[in-house]
């Protein structure tokens, strides 16, 4: 149990870095997209592929389910760009 726990964290985090989303956006959107369902029953055979591979699966899978990596990835980079530009206004 303890090794699948490690095994689902860790593509959680592989899944973040590769998507350039924070750790919380990645859970929320593999947890929405059934991700987390998929690592969860699909560890057995999963979890004997490289990471690499386990994040491509993983990431046609959510796609299956309605997700939408590439709007939530652009949505998310309009709204810092966004923020950044409404914080640099204070300094004028």
């Amino acid at each position: 149990m303890k090794d699948k726990i490690e095994y689902i964290v860790i593509c959680i985090s592989e899944f973040a870095k590769r998507h350039k989303l924070t750790m919380q956006q990645s859970f929320n959107y593999l947890k929405r997209c059934k991700g987390i369902e998929f690592l969860n029953n699909g560890y057995e055979v999963e979890h004997l592929f490289s990471i690499e591979d386990a994040i491509d699966d993983l990431t046609l899978y959510c796609q299956k389910y309605g997700g939408n990596i590439n709007s939530l990835y652009n949505s998310t980079h309009k709204n810092a760009f966004k923020h950044h530009h409404k914080r640099k206004d204070l300094y004028r």
